[in-house]
């Protein structure tokens, strides 16, 4: 499966210092929730830096796999929430799911 992140996403963090066409690996573990609330937790790490937190309201673009997985909805939005990390949020319930991503 593949999580694209949006060309506005890509302009961030390379105005955040990474450098353009810099290879990043997203690690996502998606969990069902009593709330039906699906959070992926995202980390991007570019190569030979440090995590990266990027702004708030991000729309990620998933592939027809794993848009089948999290069902139909809203669009999909990446979020940074402080001591959790980069979420994305879906308002649709999901099985649990391991996705490791490199893009």
């Amino acid at each position: 499966m593949e999580v694209r992140v949006t060309d506005a996403a890509k302009s961030r963090l390379v105005a955040m210092g990474v450098p353009e066409g810099s290879r990043l690996r997203l690690e996502a573990d998606i969990e069902s929730h009593v709330s039906c609330a699906c959070q992926i937790d995202i980390h991007m790490i570019a190569d030979g830096a440090p995590p990266l937190a990027v702004s708030l309201g991000y729309d990620v673009r998933v592939d027809d796999a794993t848009q089948a997985l999290l069902g139909e909805g809203g669009p999909l939005v990446l979020d940074y929430v402080p001591l959790s990390g980069l979420v994305l949020r879906s308002p649709n319930e999901t099985l649990a799911h391991n996705i490791q991503v490199e893009a």
